[in-house]
């Protein structure tokens, strides 16, 4: 059966392949994803918690769950800077188990036989894998259009998926990851002038990753509604990608880096073992 060796969470913002390539490896941001990036050198696939950002879906069909079938998808799709296109080899067989399984557990997730992926995956891909060598699964939630699904929802998710997992018929080690931000506002009005993105909520950020140190999963369950979310920035439901992974961790000890120039997120890494 296949093993769970680690999970993690961290940012997709995706001016950092950009901003690590001019300032080099020792810049905080490369920092923070090499402490993030030295729990993985036991995995071999990543199943990846995600909100995508309008580039792989759009309004006329914006699954609220969807689980890929393909064997391989292209990123990144939406040109991010400082970053090749490559083709990711996708972990189609346990796509496969992840949607079966799912739906007999009374979800209703949809299947993508096709895509391309953008940054808010590509991102993390690019310094979590440096070296290429992972297959990947992305799971995707619906964070940016509302209806959003229900945190308490996302919670039980991460938990049939980590059941799935851990039940799949392979050799393979296998990394959770959450991409995604707690506060964050992309073209919307409460960005300075001139700017592409924000933190509309930068308290809130500091206040889900107490929650995140803290290990107080039911209480940011009951937070993270909605309006809250919202309130933190249009794509302040990139935070359910992240409690979908508390689903999965449940109460394993957690650390948690926070950037010090407030950019709307933390980083994260669960002990496993």
């Amino acid at each position: 059966m296949a093993e769970i060796v680690a999970a993690v969470g961290v940012p997709h913002t995706p001016a950092f392949p950009g901003l690590v390539a001019r300032a080099g490896p020792g810049s905080e941001t490369a920092q923070l994803y090499g402490q993030i990036r030295a729990h993985l050198t036991e995995a071999d696939v990543l199943v990846m918690f995600d909100s995508d950002h309008l580039n792989t879906f759009f309004f006329d069909n914006l699954p609220a769950l969807s689980v890929p079938l393909a064997e391989s998808a292209a990123g990144t799709n939406d040109g991010t800077p400082g970053m090749n296109n490559r083709t990711v080899p996708l972990a189609a067989g346990l796509g496969a188990e992840v949607l079966a399984g799912l739906t007999e557990k009374g979800y209703y997730p949809s299947r993508t036989a096709k895509l391309s992926l953008d940054h808010s995956v590509m991102v993390p891909l690019h310094f979590l894998d440096e070296n290429e060598r992972m297959t990947l699964l992305p799971i995707y939630l619906n964070g940016l259009a509302p209806p959003l699904p229900g945190a308490a929802r996302c919670l039980a998710l991460g938990g049939d998926v980590r059941a799935i997992v851990e039940a799949w018929d392979s050799p393979l080690k296998v990394a959770l990851v959450a991409s995604g931000s707690f506060s964050l506002e992309v073209g919307g009005p409460r960005i300075a002038d001139n700017a592409i993105a924000g933190v509309p909520d930068p308290e809130w950020v500091k206040h889900v990753s107490q929650r995140l140190k803290k290990g107080q999963t039911a209480d940011l369950v009951a937070e993270a509604t909605t309006d809250r979310m919202r309130a933190a920035g249009n794509v302040g439901g990139e935070l359910l990608n992240w409690i979908a992974l508390l689903g999965a961790v449940g109460d394993r000890p957690v650390e948690v880096l926070e950037q010090q120039a407030h950019l709307g997120h933390s980083y994260a890494a669960w002990t496993w073992s």
